[in-house]
């Protein structure tokens, strides 16, 4: 009865090692997957928090020219305004002095209706 006790005892053995070593190359694998996942969705986190950078960067290149621009825009509605009031304040008095020359004979065209508030009292006595 000892004479098949130690093949069957050499071929447990020799198929637990196996086994043991197919079960622990196949735990590494998978550790080895796992961490090549995280590995290449923490690369793929950095290219997406790379190119999130360069776009605020590009926004931000653009927020700057636009400002610059509404600067300049500010500066010239500025100038236009002062400009339009000095010019009102011409006509107030252009029109201030026609009517008081010949006010009998003053005709006036009517100003266009977006000014008709603000030089109607100076024309009040055409």
């Amino acid at each position: 009865m000892q004479e098949w006790l130690i093949p069957l005892t050499t071929a447990v053995i020799t198929f637990a090692a196996t086994a043991a070593t197919a079960y622990f190359a196949f735990r590494a694998k998978r550790i080895e997957v796992k961490e090549t996942g995280w590995g290449t969705l923490s690369e793929a986190w950095e290219r997406r928090l790379n190119e999130t950078e360069d776009e605020i960067r590009k926004l931000n290149e653009k927020v700057s020219q636009h400002e610059s621009k509404i600067e300049g825009l500010e500066v010239k509605l500025r100038d236009e305004r002062r400009r339009s009031w000095i010019t009102l304040t011409y006509l107030r008095q252009v029109l201030a002095w026609v009517c008081s020359w010949k006010p009998e004979e003053a005709t006036l065209p009517p100003p266009p209706e977006e000014l008709q508030q603000e030089l109607s009292p100076f024309l009040r006595g055409l």
